[in-house]
């Protein structure tokens, strides 16, 4: 019932607000929506497939000013309270995150205290708490292998899509904020982001995903194209010009590169990858990654590096000026003017942890990522039975994908972002699995 009144009122929304008033069209989109929002009210878990495929995909950039992923979280929500209600058991129950989680919730809660600015303390604050409930909802309804499976293959799908859309947003002229590289007017491709840097660290975090539904692929015709899709996404990294992209990305390939590579061709293959990457890799971005090697002797010649380490700076000062309770989410940025020349994050998720929460709220934040961390390093060593043995490999993208995405943060403020929770979701949902197997574990 829920779905029957929630998504035809959207419907209702994107077509008054789109600008798209016949009531032919209306009544189709109506009816989608109902049909739409009834599967995933029923089955939650193909709700959280769509979400995490418009979260990688950059779906947001069609429905801005529309509450469309309020909606479906909330429609998922439901599905899985009514699911609830029907004796399924909650599934969340690893102690690490729980009492992680509730310490960071009340830090943060706490940090609003010491907030000179609340309006960006409580949007950070209300981004956590969406990211906490799309972790409650993935583990409630990811509940086997194959669950998973299909969870990493709607990431990577995700990825891929998102360089179609940017393409077709280009050709077709509908994306007005064209993103360009200062001093050699290059564009600098985001997919269907609003930013270039976030499109890299999503994507990045997706690469190690998609070499595993390569490697499980059930046909050559579906390992090539999904092949083939790892290097689009690949090369659209390199077309962000991110620099911060290269770290992740070199982690990625380096992991995939020891755990999997164990013959002559397979060495040949990733070696004539490289080559073609570097051959077919915008000039210019070879010349930004230059110059993070001569940031110690020419930082200034480098507007982008120059604030960056004058963020870090400062938010390493401010931290020291205010070690336990912080000065409130987001709002390094709020005190960082009383210094600095301009107010900017501080680009770095350790950092703005730190100064927004304090030293504890830090070690709250890190400490669920090791809660997942930690069940999917269990998950490459258990002994899995039957076709269960494809956590070992999910296990180990996963863990991939989940580091990746901490590399990325060291440059961006990426910390409540979606993309950089997801991957984690996989430890908890391991951690069921692992549970199941071994009821007395």
């Amino acid at each position: 019932m829920l779905a029957l009144v929630i998504l035809p009122v959207l419907a209702l929304a994107l077509v008054r607000y789109g600008g798209m008033e016949s009531p032919a069209r209306l009544v189709v989109m109506g009816m989608v929506a109902v049909a739409v929002g009834v599967s995933f009210f029923v089955q939650p878990r193909y709700g959280i497939y769509f979400l995490a495929f418009y979260v990688y995909a950059g779906l947001n950039f069609y429905t801005r000013g529309t509450p469309a992923a309020l909606a479906l979280t909330g429609l998922i929500f439901a599905g899985v309270l009514a699911q609830m209600a029907q004796g399924r058991r909650w599934r969340l129950t690893d102690p690490v995150f729980l009492i992680s989680a509730g310490l960071f919730t009340l830090m943060g809660l706490h940090s609003m205290l010491w907030a000179r600015d609340l309006a960006p303390a409580i949007d950070s604050y209300s981004k956590y708490l969406k990211a906490m409930l799309v972790v409650c909802l993935v583990v409630q309804t990811v509940r086997t292998s194959r669950h998973l499976e299909w969870l990493c293959r709607w990431i990577f799908f995700g990825a891929i899509a998102t360089i179609i859309l940017g393409l077709a947003n280009h050709m077709l002229g509908i994306d007005k904020e064209v993103n360009l590289l200062g001093g050699v007017q290059a564009i600098r491709f985001a997919g269907a982001h609003a930013n270039p840097n976030f499109a890299a660290a999503a994507m990045t975090t997706a690469v190690p995903l998609g070499v595993y539904v390569a490697r499980r692929a059930s046909g050559t015709l579906y390992r090539v194209l999904a092949i083939l899709g790892v290097l689009a996404v690949v090369g659209a990294i390199f077309a962000t010009y991110s620099r911060q992209a290269v770290f992740a990305l070199a982690f990625v390939a380096m992991a995939v590169l020891f755990r999997e590579v164990r013959s002559r061709k397979a060495y040949a293959a990733i070696f004539g990858g490289i080559v073609a990457a570097i051959l077919f890799t915008p000039q210019y971005y070879w010349v930004r990654i230059w110059t993070i090697t001569e940031i110690l002797d020419s930082v200034q010649q480098d507007w982008s590096i120059y604030q960056r380490m004058m963020a870090f700076g400062r938010a390493w000062e401010m931290f020291k000026e205010h070690p336990i309770f912080g000065v409130g989410l987001r709002n390094f940025a709020v005190r960082s003017g009383d210094v600095m020349f301009l107010r900017i994050p501080s680009h770095n998720i350790y950092l703005e942890i730190a100064c927004g929460v304090g030293l504890f709220g830090l070690i709250a934040y890190l400490s669920m990522f090791y809660a997942g961390i930690r069940q999917l390093l269990a998950g490459m060593k258990e002994r899995w039975q039957g076709q269960d043995e494809r956590l070992k490999d999910l296990s180990f993208y996963f863990l991939v994908s989940v580091i990746s995405a901490l590399i990325s943060g060291m440059f961006a403020n990426i910390e409540f972002r979606y993309f950089t929770w997801l991957p984690l979701c996989a430890g908890l949902v391991i951690a069921n699995l692992r549970r199941d197997l071994r009821p007395t574990l």
